[in-house]
């Protein structure tokens, strides 16, 4: 959609107008919960929200994922998601090898993630049902 178009139906304020400020507003809800959840998780408690995530968005159990990309992610060393995947890979949660993830016991690993996983999950499932 060009832009001149999107404003014009945007200045009707129908419902393409009201889909886009519930977007701005959901988006905005997941900045701040990630951000809260950054300075308060542990990196393996982020880990697995954030695998758990991508998961729900691309339907996969299989993730194509460098150390470098994850740490990039979630603000941390390239040792710490290291560490924090060797954990996840111990308990069974997780297969992780050379930039390839793929997760075998989504139970456990939902266990492991922080509560804002089931947050966003919740608010996520409410938006669409």
């Amino acid at each position: 959609m060009k832009s001149r178009s999107a404003k014009e139906h945007f200045a009707r304020a129908g419902s393409f107008h009201d889909e886009i400020l519930l977007f701005t507003h959901d988006l905005f809800l997941q900045v701040s919960q990630t951000t809260s959840c950054n300075r308060h998780h542990e990196v393996q408690e982020r880990l697995a929200r954030w695998l758990l995530m991508m998961r729900d968005r691309v339907a996969s159990n299989t993730l194509q994922l460098t150390q470098e990309f994850l740490s990039w992610m979630l603000g941390v060393r390239n040792q710490a998601v290291s560490r924090a995947a060797k954990r996840l890979q111990g308990d069974g949660s997780i297969r992780y090898s050379r930039g390839t993830l793929e997760i075998i016991n989504h139970q456990r690993l939902e266990l492991t993630a922080c509560v804002c996983y089931r947050m966003m999950k919740a608010r996520m499932n409410n938006q669409f049902s």
